[in-house]
């Protein structure tokens, strides 16, 4: 009934198969043929076959409870591994007394199993089924202690048998109701006998599942008598725990007296490794990854950590080496593509970033890791529309990505729409309430669509953290303190506080002294207390670190453009215009901008030369579309409609300017086509134009 799980580690476990099956044919020997019992007969024949487990985390104190089951008369207790996920010591409550001391004999993260040896013998166990006869439909027993509650019984079926493809095991899913504390337990036959330890419930419906027994055949079990590699194998374990409970200086005591024993395992050096980077030991980390590597020059992850560490030194070319060197040694493993990719982003080779990443996802589909790195890459490339595409698809595997949202709200930032900006970063946050960058983003957007109040709020909160040390300060990146100490100065402008102004100003200079919205904030800010000699010198700052005045003309064209102020626009984007007249975007823009205040033969002039430096600029070709139409050009204005078709530009609005200058020729066949198809796309001016000439939407 079980699907045949893969023998990719069978050499691996060959020892655990024969130890294994020692204690199946001990405990098969004495059992009888099954009968079926009643539930209180179960509870009665086997309930000082189960245990209470007590994890105890590393400051003390009781981590967390589970179940366990007894399986020989020896003391051999399994249990769940994540009933000791995390902890330093396992107490068993049996039989209302707490056993200390007992050591794990073997331990499989991925299936969840773990092993323990009580002291002493003679313990009264549970019986093993042979799993070829169970069926789906037959009466099941749990015995556990759900909530603390020890030896509790439930009843149910098994609803079916299913296999795991990703972990490659077999589970047993069953009805009998279970919770908190149940994990571990056992589920019996009607006759008593054990098929599985109880793992883990959906919370929805009684679907539920165990882990079969058989399963611990695959794992490797150690002999109690093998005294030597069971204290190895607890202290490694408690290492890892240590590791993942942040207890790093007890994970590294502890993978040092490993050492100390046997300095022959790889992987306890990659572990010590990955631990002394954890905590910024970042010499000692190289000395044991690089130890790891003799040990094991295929060891893949030993390559990937030291690329890592290389990153952080700011050593690209280095870290490039190093994952390769981690994909020559698997070329399936994705964090290697993932990091080699991010190591050529940091080199600012966005191609080669954007090819790894994509490498990446080939092979696991479901990497938000480099979905998200690719978003990255592309908005780099200001390719912000894919960007948003490739973030949107990573959240659609995983809806609780902060760094996902967060990359969202910048490629709409780049794309001057704050609004939806806000909203991405405010998700952020809301998964992750010590998103700095998030916070400071967030409240720049708000400065930008003139919410100052909300602005204020943001970055105010940013400084609160910061000052009363409510995070570590290695969490504040300069840039992040930078904007929101010019954040803070661009709303106490706004709110005409000018001293504070000067304060938040001239506190952001200490993040980056040559920053030049540092010296725009200061200029202003003299200026209008009359400070004329501190408003000159910062001004000149402006135009020296910007190296030139006209360059200085386009950016105050850009605020003025934002801020729908037209003929100010127009004014700086002419007088950087006398400096550089080859630049396709101003021309654009001061097209744009005369377009606005009416003046088309203008905005067509500037627009007809952006386009003879830039003919890809599908928006120049619709805008001069739009101006044709204006003036009755109806042929000419349909030409530049269907090259901004042409090059991307398939708005509901171009169908519906298209289908209007048909009109404008007689063509009423052709202009329905394309209003109708405006229409379809939602476009209200076309949906009232069919409305009014009374035409179908179905023609």
């Amino acid at each position: 009934m079980y699907k045949k799980i893969k023998n990719r580690d069978a050499m691996k476990n060959y020892k655990t198969i024969s130890f294994i099956g020692l204690i199946f044919t001990l405990i098969m020997n004495y059992k009888c043929l099954p009968q079926n019992l009643n539930a209180e007969e179960i509870y009665s024949n086997f309930n000082e076959a189960l245990v209470k487990i007590v994890s105890i985390g590393f400051n003390g104190n009781p981590l967390s409870q589970g179940s366990g089951v007894i399986i020989s008369d020896s003391g051999y207790v399994v249990t769940n591994y994540h009933n000791f996920s995390g902890a330093e010591k396992i107490a068993v409550l049996y039989n209302g007394k707490y056993i200390s001391g007992n050591e794990i004999l073997g331990a499989d993260m991925v299936r969840d199993l773990l092993v323990l040896k009580l002291k002493g013998n003679h313990y009264k166990a549970v019986k093993i089924a042979d799993l070829s006869t169970i069926k789906v439909g037959q009466k099941i027993y749990t015995v556990g202690s759900p909530r603390g509650l020890s030896n509790t019984i439930s009843e149910g079926i098994i609803s079916g048998i299913r296999y795991d493809e990703d972990l490659d095991r077999n589970l047993i899913q069953f009805t009998a109701p279970i919770t908190h504390g149940s994990s571990g337990g056992a589920l019996l036959t009607e006759s008593g006998e054990l098929i599985g330890i109880t793992s883990y419930g959906l919370g929805e419906g009684n679907i539920n599942f165990a882990i079969p027994i058989d399963e611990l055949k695959r794992i490797n079990i150690l002999p109690v008598n093998n005294v030597e590699d069971i204290q190895l194998t607890n202290l490694y374990m408690r290492g890892v725990n240590a590791y993942s409970a942040k207890y790093y200086d007890k994970a590294i005591n502890y993978y040092k007296k490993f050492i100390s024993k046997d300095s022959s395992k790889f992987f306890v050096y990659h572990n010590l490794g990955k631990t002394y980077d954890e905590i910024g030991k970042l010499d000692s980390a190289i000395v044991c990854l690089n130890i790891s590597l003799q040990l094991n020059p295929l060891a893949t992850l030993s390559y990937i950590i030291l690329g890592n560490i290389n990153i952080k030194n700011s050593d690209y070319k280095k870290a490039t080496i190093l994952f390769e060197k981690a994909i020559e040694t698997d070329s399936t493993s994705t964090l290697a593509y993932n990091n080699l990719g991010a190591a050529y982003l940091y080199e600012s080779d966005i191609n080669m970033a954007i090819s790894y990443f994509e490498k990446a996802i080939k092979i696991n589909h479901y990497y938000v890791g480099a979905y998200s790195n690719l978003g990255v890459a592309l908005k780099r490339n200001n390719e912000y529309d894919k960007a948003i595409k490739i973030l949107n698809k990573a959240l659609s595997y995983d809806s609780n990505s902060d760094l996902c949202y967060y990359n969202l709200g910048h490629c709409y930032a780049e794309k001057e729409d704050y609004y939806s900006a806000i909203e991405y970063y405010k998700k952020a946050v809301k998964i992750n309430p010590k998103f700095i960058s998030a916070y400071v983003d967030l409240g720049v957007a708000d400065i930008l669509i003139g919410d100052y109040d909300e602005a204020l709020v943001e970055l105010n909160r940013v400084l609160d953290l910061y000052d009363k040390n409510k995070l570590p300060k290695e969490n504040f990146k300069n840039d992040d303190l930078l904007k929101t100490f010019l954040g803070l100065g661009e709303i106490s402008y706004n709110n005409k506080k000018f001293d504070l102004a000067l304060k938040y100003f001239n506190e952001a200079s200490k993040y980056d002294s040559n920053n030049i919205n540092v010296y725009k904030g200061l200029y202003k800010t003299y200026l209008e207390i009359k400070d004329s000699t501190n408003s000159i010198v910062n001004f000149i700052k402006v135009i020296n670190q910007d190296t030139s005045k006209w360059r200085y003309y386009e950016s105050i064209g850009n605020y003025y453009l934002r801020h729908k102020e037209y003929p100010l626009a127009i004014q700086n984007y002419r007088n950087y215009f006398q400096y550089n007249d080859n630049n396709a975007v101003v021309l654009y823009k001061i097209g744009f901008s005369y377009l606005y205040v009416n003046k088309l033969d203008s905005a067509k002039h500037f627009l007809k030369k952006s386009i003879q430096i830039d003919s890809t600029n599908a928006e120049a070709y619709n805008l001069v579309g739009v101006i044709e139409s204006i003036q009755n050009n109806y042929d000419e204005a349909l030409k530049m409609f269907f090259k901004s078709v042409e090059l991307g530009e398939s708005n509901a609005g171009v169908f519906y300017n298209i289908g209007k200058n048909y009109l404008g020729i007689g063509k009423k066949d052709e202009a329905i086509k394309y209003i109708k198809k405006s229409a379809e796309m939602g476009y209200q001016k076309a949906i009232e134009w069919m409305k009014r000439n009374k035409i179908d939407s179905k023609m």
